[in-house]
This record gives structure tokens, sequence and C-alpha cells, in this order.
């Protein structure tokens, strides 16, 4: 089964684990300016057999996603995906993680790929869009959402990894405060290599708008070669979107092995059609959109 995915994948829980393993950072945070998105690494735990966690943010205002693989996670691909909790913020737990395979090294990973820093009492991100899109300003309300994300950032001092066996491993990762402001500058100094003015996209009080992402998609669309193995993925798209409402350019972001799944995406996200982002005086301007979609075997 197949699905797109545009929602916050979570949970309030606020007591952390009981039972748990400790890892203390073994290198700094890496900022990583990609052609695609902003990712900031670091390795936790044995030199000689390091967990690494990798934090990336592929829009100024999207969320961030979770990867973290290697050292001793005991992870097999195919398993229901663990949790992970954002210390010592209380409400922040997400517990839809997807269990797979980097695609270099094949090592054991979980991707959460929607992690909000927004409090738990907050709706989530899809459904202030869709608040956004009924306001006559939209720049307000966005500009207190960031900071808001700028609030919780600072407070996350560690990440509690609940794998699928229920063993709990918390990366000390230290405030991420100056980690979120520095992904996020450069997620939006990223839309100008993108073809995409940043100061026109903070101007858009009408966000471009599709009711037919999910509807692209039909369960014969899984790639054969992967169903046979029995593979999964996730993968995050970014689309270009013109004044008209079409798609130009479909870009696939995906750490995972079977490319396939990645070239399915972009060849179905790419038939598209949006109502056009616009202006407050009416005018229509180019933009981009982002869509998780999800191969998952039943």
């Amino acid at each position: 089964m197949m699905v797109a995915a545009f929602s916050l994948l979570g949970s309030t829980v606020s007591a952390a684990p009981k039972e748990s393993i400790r890892l203390a950072p073994l290198s700094p945070w890496n900022l990583h300016y990609g052609d695609n998105s902003c990712r900031l690494g670091r390795l936790f735990g044995s030199a000689a057999k390091p967990t690494s966690l990798v934090l990336e943010r592929i829009s100024p205002g999207g969320s961030m996603s979770l990867l973290v693989f290697g050292g001793d996670l005991k992870a097999r691909e195919g398993e229901a995906g663990g949790s992970v909790q954002l210390l010592p913020v209380p409400g922040r737990e997400f517990d839809t993680g997807g269990v797979t395979q980097t695609a270099e090294t094949e090592e054991p990973a979980i991707l959460w790929p929607h992690i909000e820093l927004l409090a738990p009492h907050r709706k989530s991100r899809q459904e202030l869009r869709e608040e956004y899109q009924q306001a006559e300003h939209e720049q307000p309300k966005a500009a207190a959402i960031r900071a808001e994300e700028d609030a919780n950032a600072k407070l996350i001092t560690s990440f509690a990894i609940r794998e699928p066996s229920g063993r709990t491993l918390i990366l000390e990762t230290g405030s991420l405060g100056r980690a979120n402001a520095l992904m996020r500058d450069c997620a939006r100094q990223q839309l100008l290599a993108w073809g995409i003015d940043p100061a026109v996209q903070e101007k858009i009080v009408k966000p471009a708008r599709t009711k037919n992402l999910p509807g692209l998609f039909s369960s014969s669309d899984y790639p054969p070669g992967a169903a046979a193995r029995g593979e999964q993925s996730i993968v995050e798209a970014r689309l270009n979107i013109d004044a008209e409402g079409r798609v130009r350019k479909c870009t696939s972001l995906t750490y995972f092995k079977a490319p396939e799944f990645a070239e399915v995406v972009c060849r179905r996200l790419s038939k598209a059609r949006y109502t056009p982002a616009e202006l407050a005086d009416g005018t229509k301007v180019p933009t981009y959109d982002l869509a998780t979609i999800k191969f998952l075997r039943p």
C-alpha cells in the first residue's frame, strides 16, 4: 500500500523512558549546505561504532526530518517504527518512524519525516496552512509560528530514540537553538538556487493549493522489483510551481536505496495542477510545494 502524508505525526507523552542508554556527543555539529536541503549531522557514542543523527530541513517554513542510523541501533527493515521524544519539552513525541536502510552503507536506520518544534497544543502544520489560506494576512501568523519554533529549539537538549524492540537511546545534543536558526537561514538562501525569490515567498497571502496529489497514485505504481524484494521507502519531493499552477520541476529527496521509488514519485507528481500562489494585490507568483510519499508493504 502507498499513501501520501502531509500531516503531523505525533502523540503526547511527557515522561522520559525509565530504561535508557545515554550517548554523549562524539563530534561537533556538521552543517552541510546541500543542493536540495540543509543537513545538520553529529556522531554519538563509541568511536569504533558511532551512532549518526541527521536533521534535515528542505524548506524555510517546513518541518525537519530526523534520521538515526548505524552504531548499535537495533532495528530491522520491515519492523514497526519506533518513537522519538524531544527532551525536555513536554509532549513532543513522534511515534511513526520508518525503519529502513541507508543507501550507501545499508546500515539500519529509522526516519521520522516530519519533526515539529511547535508547542503540543498547536495544530499540525498542515492545519495551520489551511487556516492561513483563509486569512487576509498570512505573514504575521507565520512569523509568530517561527518565533515559537525558535523558543522551543533553545529548550531541547536531547533526543530519546525508542527502538522497535523497546530499548531507548538518548542522544545528548545540547540546545538546538543555534542549529535551528542556521538551518532555517540556509534553507532560505537555497530558494535562490531553486529559482525562487525568498522575498516574494514571504509576501504570499494565498499559498498554492491542490487536491489531487493522492489521486495521482495507485497500487500499480509500487515498483515491481522493490515489491518482490519486500522493500519499503519514504520519498520527499519538492515541486517548483509556476505562476499558472503547473509543476515545472520535481526534485526527489531521499536517503534510501531503490531509486525506482523516487522515479515513480516525480513521474506522478509532475502531473499535478495547483491553484497559483497569490500576493495581497492578486498577483500570481511562482512558488514551491513539498510532498511526502510512503511506499508501505501490506
